[in-house]
C-alpha cells in the first residue's frame, strides 16, 4: 500500500495535481494511522494543514492539460472568439458570467 501511494505522491507531484497529491497525502497519514503510528499521521496532516488551499495559484489550463488529465483531454486555443458566435441570450449570458468567472479567478 505504502509503496502505491508514495508512487501516486510522486506522480502529482511531478504533473503538479495538488488535489492528486493531498489525496494521496492524506491516504498515507491514514495509512500511518492505522499501523499505530498516530505521531506520524497527525504531522502529516499537520503538513498538509500548514500548505494551505494553493488551487487558486494553480488553475487547470485545458489548453495544456498536464498529468492523468492529459490522457484525457486535447488541449489548444481556438481562433473563434465570443462575439463570432450567434448564441440565444439565455445561453450567453450565462456563458458570459462563467468566462468572467474564470478570468477573475487567475
Amino acid at each position: 500500500m505504502k509503496s502505491g501511494v508514495a508512487r501516486q505522491l510522486i506522480e502529482a507531484y511531478s504533473s503538479r495535481d495538488e488535489a492528486a497529491f493531498r489525496k494521496a497525502a492524506l491516504q498515507l497519514a491514514a495509512s500511518e494511522a492505522e499501523a499505530g503510528h498516530v505521531k506520524v499521521a497527525a504531522e502529516i496532516r499537520a503538513a498538509l494543514t500548514a500548505l494551505g488551499d494553493q488551487t487558486a495559484v494553480s488553475p487547470l489550463d485545458f489548453g495544456k492539460p498536464r498529468g492523468q488529465i492529459s490522457d484525457l483531454l486535447s488541449g489548444g486555443y481556438r481562433e473563434e472568439r465570443l462575439e463570432d458566435l450567434v448564441l440565444a441570450p439565455e445561453t450567453e449570458q450565462p456563458l458570459r458570467r462563467i468566462i468572467e468567472e474564470n478570468r477573475n479567478r487567475s
